[in-house]
């Protein structure tokens, strides 16, 4: 996350905003619950990506990458 801040938070001004902003017709909690899987998956220096592994990463793909939190 150090790197983000030092670039100032990319992935929250290029993908975060973005989705709160085009999902006018879901509800608040939705979409900010689409932002955050949005910006998780664009982050590259994250610690739920260390933790949990790559969604994108065809290693993760299966039942359990695409199950509901």
């Amino acid at each position: 996350m150090r790197g983000e801040a030092a670039s100032g938070f990319p992935t929250i001004f290029e993908y975060g905003l973005p989705t709160l902003v085009n999902r006018q017709g879901a509800t608040q909690n939705d979409r900010q619950l689409e932002a955050l899987l949005v910006m998780a998956r664009h982050t590259e220096d994250s610690t739920l990506i260390k933790r949990a592994g790559d969604p994108g990463h065809p290693q993760v793909e299966g039942p359990t990458a695409r199950s509901p939190l």
